[in-house]
């Protein structure tokens, strides 16, 4: 063994114990005496890309595709450096590219279909999660991700039953469980934990399974983020306790999100919500505030919350002028709620087509909610407006 191959293998050892500093460093060692060795070029970008460093990471991959192009993991993990900067067409090609040199290269053909997803055409992104799993069975994260396109695409049948795989995913909360997962047969007598797994969102859509949960289950705990259970109580929710507490005693458990399976649940079998009954004095403001804006415009308010509540879900965080063209041309006031930062305002750039955005409502004095009564205080107002002003029924919420 060479010296600079022995440098790699004890750079590979610390880039595999995760010590990243060290593995950095040793690469840069590497490449100070071999600058053309493609290896420590491309581990060097795969270091960039996982401290989100993605130009770097662009710009040291590329450098070892110029070396040797005919490395499939170097097409590949320049594919997630562009996607990490949502570059999707240019990750498109390097995960082609990826295929084209070793075409049972499963994590490519899954990365493809996330980029494909991205992209708007799910059921290409089918097919690559689906051929990501021919090639290898056990491939979890490519069996979620074929979830998520078949739930889009409302094929809950299969949609729900490659979810589970969710499951197998490394420190998920069920792991965690001393408890058996429930399999939706009566509990008379025993004790049944639901727990919520992710955001404030999911846990606001799949709340409205426990009253079916109770119709089978003997007493039932439900664990729900500690800023949700004021809302909940008062929306007539019961037995809740902090998501963050210790875990209860309990004879069988199951996720908020496990229990659309569990009922077999289609698009026509989608049970209704109820709407909250939040009546947070202080914030009676914001609705006022609301009401006026629909009086003066004489238009149907709509309601938008267009960022998720932790900053690293960028793909869920879109600008408002993202949303001009949808108000054009419904002739739409925008009443926006934006959990991180100030208040949403437009610049000289967003375009003011019309009146559209003559309306600016921003829920509470700081421009954000800082209560989750305070922001869901608008949804029966928005949902009543909406159904008045417009043959098409709300979406369920």
């Amino acid at each position: 063994m060479t010296t600079v191959e022995s440098a790699l293998q004890a750079a590979l050892a610390h880039h595999h114990a995760g010590r990243l500093a060290e593995a950095e460093d040793a690469y840069r060692r590497i490449l100070a005496q071999s600058p053309s060795h493609a290896g420590a070029l491309h581990l060097l970008g795969v270091i960039a890309l996982q401290k989100g460093r993605h130009a770097d990471a662009i710009a040291s991959i590329r450098e070892a595709i110029a070396v040797n192009s005919r490395q499939a993991a170097f097409h590949n993990n320049l594919g997630e450096a562009y996607r990490a900067l949502g570059e999707i067409a240019e990750a498109q090609s390097s995960y082609q590219r990826a295929i084209g040199l070793e075409p049972a290269f499963a994590e490519a053909h899954n990365n493809l279909g996330l980029a494909l997803q991205t992209a708007g055409d799910v059921a290409a992104a089918a097919s690559q999660f689906e051929r990501a799993i021919q090639i290898r069975p056990d491939n979890v994260e490519a069996h979620y991700n074929l979830s998520r396109v078949l739930l889009l695409q409302g094929d809950f049948e299969r949609g729900w039953r490659e979810y589970a795989w969710r499951l197998r995913i490394p420190g998920h909360p069920s792991q965690r469980m001393a408890a058996p997962k429930w399999d939706g047969l009566p509990l008379a007598g025993k004790r049944l934990l639901i727990y919520a797994e992710q955001g404030f969102g999911d846990t606001l859509q799949f709340i409205r399974y426990l009253s079916r949960v109770k119709s089978r289950a003997g007493k039932t705990v439900v664990a729900v983020p500690a800023k949700l259970i004021s809302l909940l109580t008062a929306s007539g929710f019961d037995n809740l306790l902090p998501l963050d507490s210790p875990t209860p005693a309990c004879d069988a458990q199951c996720s908020l999100l496990d229990l659309p399976a569990l009922w077999g649940t289609t698009l026509a079998s989608i049970p209704a919500s109820r709407h909250t009954a939040c009546q947070k004095s202080s914030s009676r403001s914001t609705l006022q505030r609301c009401s006026a804006a629909k009086s003066a415009a004489g238009e149907p308010p709509w309601g938008i919350s267009w960022r998720a509540r932790t900053s690293r879900k960028k793909a869920y965080m879109w600008e408002l002028s993202t949303w001009a063209s949808v108000g054009f041309q419904s002739g739409a006031s925008i009443v926006p709620r934006k959990r991180n930062g100030a208040a949403g305002r437009f610049t000289p750039a967003v375009p003011r087509a019309g009146d559209l955005f003559r309306k600016l409502c921003n829920p509470g004095p700081a421009g954000k909610a800082e209560q989750v009564e305070d922001a869901l205080l608008l949804y029966p107002f928005l949902d009543r407006e909406r159904n008045r002003g417009a043959s098409s029924e709300w979406p369920r919420s």
